[in-house]
Formats: C-alpha cells, sequence, structure tokens
C-alpha cells in the first residue's frame, strides 16, 4: 500500500493500493475461496455428487490426491497452506475449470485469472 502523507498523517482515504501479477492471482484465489467456503478452512461439505468436499477451495479426496507429486496426501486436505499451494499448481497449470460456479462468478468481478 502506498499512502500519501498529509500533515504527518496518514490519510486512509488517500491509500492507493499496489497489485503486483503474483498479488492478483492470491487476491482471484481469495475470491474463489470466499466464494467456495467463505474462506473456511476447516469446513466439510455433503456436495451434490455424494462425495466430501473439503477446505476453504472445497476439494474432493479423488481430486485432491491427484496431486500426490506436488504434496496432497489425505492427512493434508485441509491444511490451508497446502489447499492455497494445489489450488495455485491446478490454477496456472489447468486453468479453473474445477471450480465451475465459483470461477464464473469470480470472472465477473474480477476478470480471468492472472496468467502471469
Amino acid at each position: 500500500m502506498i499512502a500519501l502523507l498529509l500533515a504527518g498523517n496518514i490519510s486512509p482515504l488517500l491509500t492507493v493500493p499496489i497489485v503486483h501479477a503474483q498479488d492478483k492471482k492470491d487476491v482471484w484465489m481469495s475470491a474463489l475461496s470466499d466464494c467456495e467456503s467463505n474462506a473456511s478452512t476447516t469446513i466439510k461439505v455433503w456436495d451434490v455428487n455424494n462425495q466430501w468436499s473439503y477446505g476453504k477451495y472445497q476439494w474432493q479426496m479423488r481430486s485432491w490426491l491427484r496431486y500426490k507429486k506436488q504434496g496432497a496426501t489425505k492427512e493434508n486436505i485441509l491444511n490451508e497452506k497446502m489447499q492455497d499451494k494445489i489450488t495455485r499448481y491446478v490454477l496456472d497449470t489447468y486453468g479453473d475449470q474445477d471450480w465451475i460456479n465459483c470461477s464464473r462468478l469470480v470472472r465477473k468481478s474480477l476478470g480471468s485469472y492472472p496468467s502471469s
């Protein structure tokens, strides 16, 4: 954040965010997790396809375990840092199609997931 200094005080009304490419991805992922789970890291939901969905990005175990080479295990499906890591990998590598409804909503407000 950059803030303008007026008479020794930082004015919140004059604060201008600077968003770098990496930060844009974080913002996009944050909006995705807000949509999927209200950003809950511990949520577990019985989904419409009769499978459990876990964590802030609502991963299902079968999908999660596809990313064992990236560190996904049954034991860490609710780990926030791992969910961020795996979700970032999937978005960077394959795009946002695994999150059909929420990615559509995020794209409406923020545009497509940043490519760089």
